[in-house]
C-alpha cells in the first residue's frame, strides 16, 4: 500500500511538472508570435511613409536620371511592403494551427474552395473528380481549406493550354491515417532538378504563370504543423500528384467534437450532453473562442447540458466576472441559441446564476467534482434547467 501511495504521489508530481512545462511553452509561443507581429508592424510604418513621400515628389521638375532613380526607389519600397504582407500571412497561417480542432468534412471544404475559385473553374472548364472514402477528419478546419485551396488553385494555374483541365481529389485510410491525394493532368514539374527548392518560399518554376511562389511553402508548413507529411509525384508533361497523410489522431473519435490547447469536448448522445474538460485556466478571449466553436458544432450535436470537468481551474473570480459582464453581450451578438451558465461548487451560489438567463435557451455548466458520477452531474443539471424554466414561466 505504501508503495502505491508513493507511486501515485510521483505520478501526480510528474503530471504537475508537465502542466507547468506546457504552460511555459504556450507562453513562449505567444511571446514569439507577438514579437513577429510587432516586427512586421514596426516595419510597415516606415515603408508606408517612404511610399507616401515618394508620391509627393514633383516628378515634372526632375531630370530623366532622377526620375529613373525615383521609379527604382518606388519599386523597392513596394517590394519591401509586399514582403511584409507575405510575412504577416505566414505568421497568421502558423498561428491558425493553434485554433480549435473539430470535425471537418473534406467534401464540404472542397465545396467551399470551389465557391472561392468559381471564376477560375468556369474559365478553365475544370473537371473535378471526387473519390471520398474517408470524409471526416478531426483537425483544424481553416488549415484543411487552405491546403485544398492552394493545391486546387495550383492545378488550375499550371494546366496544359491544349488539354481539358482535370483535378482529382481522393481520400482514404492508410493504416489508420487519413490521406488526401490531389492530382492533376497539368504541365508537371521536373522534380530531380527542383526537389531542394520545391517547398521554399518565393520559389516559382513556371514563370509564364502569375504567382508569388508561396503556395507549396504554406501547404507544407500547415501539413507538418498538423502532424502530417506530404509526398509529391510529378514529371514534365505528366501532371502532379500531392499525397497528404494526416496522423492517426486526425481520425474522428466517436464522441470527441472539439479540442484545443485549453479545452476538449466530448458528446454523449444518450444524455444530449457535452462534457467539457478544461486543460488549464483560459483567458476571456479563449472562452469567447470556445463559445464560437460551440455555436458551429451544436448544429450537429444538439446539446442541452454542458458538464464541466476540472471546473475549479476555470471558474476563477476574473472568469466569472467576464461571463457576467462583457462576455454576455458579445455572445448575444453571435446570436447563440445556447448559453453556458456557471454553477460553481457552492450550489446555493450557483442558483443565483439563474438570474443571468437573458432570454437565452440556457445550457448549464456543472462542475463534475460536485458529484461522484457523471450521471449524477447530468441529473442535477437537468433539475437546474427545469427550475430555470419554471422561474421564467
Amino acid at each position: 500500500a505504501g508503495k502505491n501511495v508513493e507511486l501515485i504521489h510521483k505520478l501526480q508530481q510528474n503530471q504537475s511538472e508537465l502542466e507547468t512545462i506546457n504552460k511555459e511553452l504556450l507562453g513562449r509561443q505567444n511571446e514569439l508570435l507577438q514579437f513577429s507581429y510587432t516586427i512586421s508592424h514596426n516595419l510597415r510604418g516606415p515603408v508606408a511613409g517612404l511610399i507616401g513621400l515618394n508620391n509627393l515628389i514633383d516628378k515634372d521638375k526632375l531630370d530623366d536620371e532622377n526620375k529613373e532613380l525615383i521609379q527604382h526607389m518606388m519599386q523597392l519600397n513596394h517590394t519591401i511592403d509586399n514582403t511584409i504582407n507575405d510575412l504577416n500571412h505566414v505568421i497568421k497561417t502558423r498561428h491558425s494551427i493553434s485554433e480549435i480542432k473539430q470535425p471537418v468534412s473534406v467534401t464540404d471544404e472542397i465545396a467551399s474552395v470551389c465557391t472561392l475559385l468559381n471564376e477560375q473553374i468556369v474559365a478553365a472548364k475544370v473537371e473535378l473528380k471526387l473519390e471520398v472514402e474517408c470524409d471526416w477528419l478531426f483537425t483544424v478546419k481553416s488549415a484543411v481549406q487552405s491546403i485544398l485551396y492552394n493545391l486546387i488553385s495550383n492545378a488550375i494555374k499550371y494546366r496544359k493550354a491544349d488539354n481539358a483541365c482535370e483535378v482529382r481529389v481522393r481520400t482514404f485510410l492508410d493504416d489508420n491515417s487519413p490521406v488526401i491525394v490531389v492530382s492533376d493532368n497539368g504541365i508537371g514539374m521536373d522534380l530531380p532538378m527542383i526537389k531542394n527548392k520545391l517547398f521554399g518560399i518565393y520559389q516559382r518554376f513556371h514563370h509564364e504563370s502569375e504567382g508569388k511562389g508561396m503556395g507549396l511553402f504554406l501547404v507544407k508548413m500547415q501539413v507538418e504543423l498538423l502532424g502530417g507529411s506530404i509526398h509529391i509525384e510529378s514529371a514534365p508533361g505528366n501532371g502532379s500528384s500531392f499525397t497528404i497523410a494526416f496522423p492517426p489522431s486526425a481520425l474522428i473519435a466517436s464522441n470527441r467534437i472539439l479540442d484545443s490547447s485549453f479545452f476538449c469536448t466530448y458528446y454523449l448522445p444518450e444524455y444530449e450532453t457535452s462534457v467539457v474538460q478544461w486543460k488549464r485556466n483560459p483567458s476571456t478571449d479563449e472562452i469567447i473562442e470556445a463559445y464560437m466553436a460551440f455555436k458551429e458544432v451544436m448544429i450537429r450535436y444538439p446539446t442541452r447540458i454542458i458538464v464541466s470537468e476540472h471546473a475549479d481551474a476555470m471558474f476563477t473570480e476574473d472568469v466569472r466576472n467576464a461571463i457576467r459582464a462583457p462576455l454576455a453581450p458579445r455572445i448575444d451578438a453571435l446570436r447563440l441559441t445556447h448559453y453556458c451558465m456557471v454553477i460553481p461548487k457552492k450550489i446555493q451560489a450557483g442558483l443565483d446564476t439563474l438570474k443571468f438567463r437573458q432570454n437565452f435557451e440556457a445550457t448549464y455548466a456543472v462542475p463534475l467534482e460536485i458529484f461522484e458520477t457523471l450521471a449524477e452531474s447530468i441529473t442535477f443539471a437537468r433539475q437546474m434547467a427545469e427550475k430555470a424554466e419554471q422561474v421564467q414561466a
